[in-house]
């Protein structure tokens, strides 16, 4: 990351700054390691800057740390920055964004693309004797025509790599409610991780319905290239798992032949690699042991299907219970389940273990929770009762709790939510 990319007013103290040097593999290295993220496919890396950076590279867009210094460029970069202020924030009286902005304690980073201000972070600095060095961001704003390709996420990353060079390690700001989610995506928390009496020192300004939120610089981290150095640590995690597992191998699938309904377990490609045998194939479904597999699984599914208080909303398919709302669900749940389904899958002779069964019932209920779950959610807006308070939800974690408590142990899944009662 060139210093061009970040242009300190001549005259402006620090201007000759540390570098913060993040060890990272040479190029040849990079590329070998990268070749595993395409050997071991997995959902991309979110590029949240990208677009700003390829700008930056391609000499479209630079940053520009500015104060009032009397100097013209500077004043004149102050006067765009404070209109856009004004437009972004239209509720914040506009001689209190202009004491502010034009205010010789505080700086601005600014964003300038082919020449005209974008946006900027107008910040005060804290240095105090005893006290952690911190940053109170005031103002952070993007114009509405370039809030979309990741200028936003550009800017917050800039201003850490300052705070970096000039030993600023803390950010503090007040965030109104429809801030949170930008700052929270930056990193900040509502949880201070400062003590008190290092942030709470009379200088931080106020804001009604704000929350005061904080976020911890890593001296470590080269926030300029975060995505790629995500990119290098994933494909250094699957350069480790290649060597622990064979995981990442792929056999060919199995032809079944038509009319055929049994395969040679012995001629599959892997399976017997893998610690599989014949013989714990052949006990398994010894009749005995499926005789009692079947007792067991049946045993639990009346139980349940007796206690009617709970059990009555999951006896048959969806489609037929409420076929008012079938299609909305069958778009949120892709696998839909049912008592009745599962019963007539246990008569079937499918559950050949214990562990298919239970793990049909514990989809049944998470069908349930995660289809409420997304109604709630497009209902919230509208004041919606919570999805916890519904009706079908409690059914639905009374059952799991009366029923299914400790099953997942049975699974091999612990700590699968952080629900403690699933």
């Amino acid at each position: 990351m060139s210093d061009k990319r970040l242009r300190e007013s001549k005259d402006e103290p620090g201007a000759a700054r540390k570098r913060i040097k993040l060890e990272l593999p040479d190029q040849t290295k990079e590329e070998e390691l990268l070749k595993y993220l395409d050997e071991w496919p997995s959902p991309p890396i979110r590029v949240r800057d990208g677009q700003a950076r390829e700008e930056e590279n391609d000499g479209i867009l630079h940053w520009e740390i500015v104060q009032n210094d009397g100097k013209r460029d500077n004043l004149k970069a102050l006067v765009n920055l404070k209109q856009i202020i004004s437009v972004q924030l239209p509720k914040m009286p506009k001689n209190y964004i202009t004491r502010l902005v034009f205010d010789n304690q505080h700086k601005s980073l600014v964003g300038v693309k082919n020449g005209k201000i974008i946006g900027g972070i107008t910040f005060r600095p804290f240095k105090k004797e005893g006290c952690t060095s911190s940053i109170e961001i005031v103002f952070c704003v993007i114009t509405k025509d370039e809030q979309r390709g990741g200028y936003g996420s550009r800017l917050m990353n800039q201003l850490k790599h300052w705070c970096q060079q000039n030993d600023f390690l803390h950010l503090l700001t007040y965030a109104d409610d429809t801030a949170i989610g930008y700052f929270q995506r930056q990193g900040f928390s509502c949880e201070i991780g400062m003590a008190t009496e290092e942030w709470d020192i009379g200088y931080l300004k106020y804001y009604d319905s704000a929350t005061l939120m904080h976020c911890k610089i890593d001296t470590v981290i080269s926030y300029l290239e975060a995505t790629s150095t995500l990119r290098l640590q994933r494909a250094s995690f699957y350069k480790k798992m290649r060597e622990l597992s064979n995981q990442h191998r792929v056999y060919k699938g199995v032809n079944l032949e038509p009319g055929r309904r049994s395969i040679n377990m012995n001629k599959v490609e892997g399976l017997i690699e893998a610690g599989w045998t014949s013989y714990n194939l052949d006990k398994l479904l010894a009749k005995d042991n499926q005789e009692a597999i079947y007792n067991e699984n049946n045993d639990l599914l009346q139980r349940i299907l007796n206690d009617s208080d709970i059990s009555d909303p999951f006896t048959a398919p969806v489609t037929e219970m409420y076929p008012g709302i079938a299609e909305s669900y069958c778009a949120v749940v892709s696998d839909p389940i049912d008592l009745r389904t599962i019963g007539e899958r246990l008569d079937d002779g499918y559950y050949i273990t214990r562990e298919m069964f239970i793990a049909d019932l514990h989809r049944m209920i998470e069908n349930c929770k995660t289809y409420l779950r997304q109604i709630y959610t497009q209902n919230k807006a509208k004041g919606g009762q919570k999805v916890e308070k519904d009706p079908l939800f409690v059914q639905a974690e009374t059952l799991n709790t009366l029923y299914l408590k400790g099953t997942k142990e049975e699974l091999g899944v612990i700590n699968m939510t952080t629900n403690p009662n699933l």
